[in-house]
């Protein structure tokens, strides 16, 4: 048990984590039949799922594009645009919400989901979705997943 100087500790746990377990750790545990050694745990997997914006309001972004993606719509355009989000790395259902904020005026949020379930790794699965967006105002458009 660990103590401090003002009052006794209770049993808890410690967590030590490092890439080569190798490494000798001379850690003097009491009692020692409750100490365990874990597998290795990845905090980002390999490979990284990503979602990119690969079409929005007439305009191709190339994948991985790594620029926010800004839209402005010229008079007389439709303000019901088309935009592509492609999902790569991701398995089964991915919720994800895509936003358009423009400089001025509300946000817009479209909740969605692209279905990854018959998808092979590292290949992609996108989504088209409408979005209304403004005329003559920059907009920039945003797409996460908490996936």
């Amino acid at each position: 048990m660990f103590r401090s100087n003002d009052a006794p500790a209770g049993p808890g746990r410690i967590r030590v984590d490092t890439l080569d377990p190798a490494l000798a750790f001379n850690l003097a545990l009491q009692p020692v039949q409750v100490a365990t050694v874990g597998s290795f745990m990845n905090v980002f997997p390999v490979p990284v799922p990503g979602l990119d914006f690969v079409h929005a309001a007439g305009q191709d972004i190339a994948e991985g594009e790594p620029e926010p993606v800004v839209v402005q719509l010229p008079l007389g355009s439709p303000t019901t645009q088309t935009v592509t989000v492609r999902a790569r790395n991701f398995v089964g259902i991915v919720p994800i919400r895509i936003v358009a904020t423009p400089e001025h005026g509300w946000r817009v949020v479209v909740d969605t989901e692209i279905d990854m379930t018959n998808v092979a790794l590292g290949d992609p699965g996108q989504i088209s979705v409408d979005i209304d967006l403004p005329i003559n105002t920059p907009t920039r458009i945003h797409a996460w997943t908490r996936e």
